[in-house]
Order: C-alpha cells, then sequence, then structure tokens
C-alpha cells in the first residue's frame, strides 16, 4: 500500500492525499499556485532548515534556491603565470542558499506568469 496522508480541511472534513490531484482540487476547491508547492521535497514529511545567505532568514533545505560558485583565491593576471610555471591553483567551490525574495531581488529566479509557473525545467 502506498503512504497515506489524511489531510483535514474546514469545509470537508478529512480526505486521503494519495488520491489523484485533480480529484483532491475538486474535492477541496482550492487551486494551488504552483504543482510543487514551491517544494523540492514530495512527501517527505518535513526537512531541515538551513540560512539565507543573504538575509539570514531561515528557509526550508528544499525550498532554498542553491547556487555554486568558485571562489578564486588569486588574482586572474597572477594565476595566468603562475599556470604558465606548472602551479596548481586551488579554486574551492561555494555552495550558497538563498530565500526566495533575495534569489529574486540576485535575479536567480524571474517571476513566471500563471502559466509558466507549472512548467518545470531551468530557470536560469
Amino acid at each position: 500500500m502506498q503512504n497515506s496522508y489524511l489531510i483535514r480541511h474546514k469545509n470537508c472534513g478529512f480526505f486521503d492525499y494519495t488520491q489523484e490531484y485533480k480529484e483532491a482540487r475538486e474535492i477541496i476547491g482550492m487551486p494551488l499556485k504552483r504543482a510543487s508547492r514551491g517544494r523540492t521535497k514530495g512527501g517527505k514529511g518535513s526537512t531541515g532548515v538551513v540560512q539565507c545567505t543573504n538575509c539570514g532568514q531561515t528557509v526550508p533545505k528544499d525550498k532554498a534556491k542553491k547556487v555554486t560558485s568558485k571562489l578564486n583565491l588569486v588574482e586572474h593576471t597572477l594565476a595566468k603565470e603562475l599556470r604558465a610555471q606548472g602551479a596548481y591553483i586551488a579554486s574551492p567551490t561555494v555552495l550558497k542558499h538563498y530565500c526566495i525574495s533575495c534569489a529574486i531581488h540576485f535575479k536567480i529566479l524571474k517571476i513566471r506568469s500563471a502559466d509558466n509557473r507549472r512548467k518545470r525545467g531551468k530557470l536560469r
């Protein structure tokens, strides 16, 4: 048997969450803005929290937008000369977590129309 989650709604009482998505929407009558409800956890329950790199707000780990970037420890012209001499220059990767409002501010996310919100894929 699949995992069954009972959800209580103020007008309808309890209903089984494993029903078809459209049937559940008809029972409740509440539209969802996004198919994933803005998270990637699926039916896992709760996930841990991380802090936004910019503002410090606590955000669920699966909802936070993750940006991976490389950190340059040496200036570009000096690094070019060192590489010509055969030196290895480490460039560690830095993982940054952003809340939704900061991700929109830094243009990691774009505000999409109602039709495009349901489409998944690369955002940038």
